[in-house]
């Protein structure tokens, strides 16, 4: 909707410049950043499944426990620290959003971090899921 607003402004001779191109790209990334979380707790994301699928579950367990806690966690955690400080610093600084006056870069910035911290939170439920899983008998 957007995309069509900046047009039909320009038609009418509004004179305003809305920064369509720019909102609809900050929806995108939005969008795709909040979805990394919600794909891995409902077990969507990619994996081999011909590797996989032949393993037995408690070696599954083991397997996805490890990636989890030794490669997905801090890569999440590196992300999520610098994620933020380049948001706040962005911020501060008033840094503007493509070549309009809005000082909005912030807001495109914050789902960076934001996407990472829902995917972390759902790594470490399945973590635990992993770990109750190989404590069992």
């Amino acid at each position: 909707m957007s995309v069509g607003i900046g047009p039909l402004a320009r038609w009418t001779g509004w004179g305003v410049e809305l920064p369509a191109s720019e909102i609809s790209t900050l929806a995108f990334l939005a969008v795709t950043m909040t979805s990394f979380g919600y794909g891995y707790a409902s077990g969507s994301h990619v994996r081999l499944d011909v590797l996989s699928s032949r393993l037995k579950p408690r070696l599954q367990a083991a397997i996805e426990l490890v990636a989890t806690l030794f490669i997905l966690t801090p890569l999440c955690l590196v992300i999520v620290i610098d994620g933020t400080q380049a948001t706040w610093r962005s911020f501060v600084q008033g840094e503007r959003w493509g070549d309009t006056a809005w000082a909005l870069q912030w807001a495109v910035r914050v789902w960076v971090p934001l996407g990472f911290a829902l995917l972390l939170a759902a790594a470490l439920a399945a973590a635990l899921r992993c770990a109750l899983l190989l404590l069992r008998k």
